[in-house]
């Protein structure tokens, strides 16, 4: 709230003011009997401590009492970081297989900010190995050289799981049956394994 004041018995000031501070410049807002209220949007203030200053501008009817003024606002406005929320994504791999690069998701984003604003990547690490045998690793995030002005970090492990390579079992049977003129044999051809079968043939019989 900014109030202008004409002091000593002067008639209350009219016109309009201005708040500047942080970078941002709010629009100009009349005042109503000598003041008027201004919300700085969301995101428009960096982190940290500032002093807005208010600026006023006469309207017609106050131009011939008063003159343009500026003022420094009575109250310090502190800006707090944001705390982003840096999850490592959950990975499956096959035993053997090598160990890929990790990738994190990001949760907490105010005021319209997207990934945009980080610089550097987080840490993620994890114990299994390209030998690692069959099980759950956990993949570890950390800060890394991850950054952002107007944000501190929290961190939340995901995991590996390592699994084994799918199988394939091939088993065939075979039924004999007389018809016309000759023999009928039907092949019946099963997986057993854990894995799906695909371009299937019969090579001799």
């Amino acid at each position: 709230t900014v109030a202008v004041s004409g002091g000593n018995g002067n008639p209350t000031p009219t016109g309009s003011v201005t708040l500047t501070g942080g970078g941002y410049t709010s629009a100009a807002t009349p005042l109503s009997n000598g003041s008027a209220s201004i919300s700085i949007p969301a995101g428009s203030l960096s982190t940290g401590s500032d002093t807005p200053t208010a600026s006023y501008t006469p309207d017609s009817a106050s131009s011939g009492t008063y003159n343009s003024a500026t003022g420094t606002a009575s109250e310090t406005v502190v800006v707090n970081p944001a705390t982003l929320t840096v999850t490592a994504n959950n990975v499956n791999i096959n035993v053997g297989a090598a160990i890929p690069a990790f990738t994190a998701s990001y949760t907490g984003f105010v005021g319209g900010d997207s990934p945009a604003v980080l610089s550097g990547s987080p840490s993620l690490t994890t114990t299994a190995t390209s030998s690692s045998p069959a099980g759950v690793y956990p993949i570890t995030a950390s800060q890394g050289t991850l950054a952002a002005a107007n944000y501190t970090f929290s961190f939340a492990n995901g995991t590996l799981s390592v699994v084994a390579a799918p199988t394939i079992v091939i088993t065939t049977s075979a039924a004999l049956s007389e018809v016309s003129g000759g023999y009928q044999a039907i092949i019946t051809v099963t997986n057993t394994g854990t894995g799906s079968a695909s371009n299937v043939s019969l090579n001799t019989a």
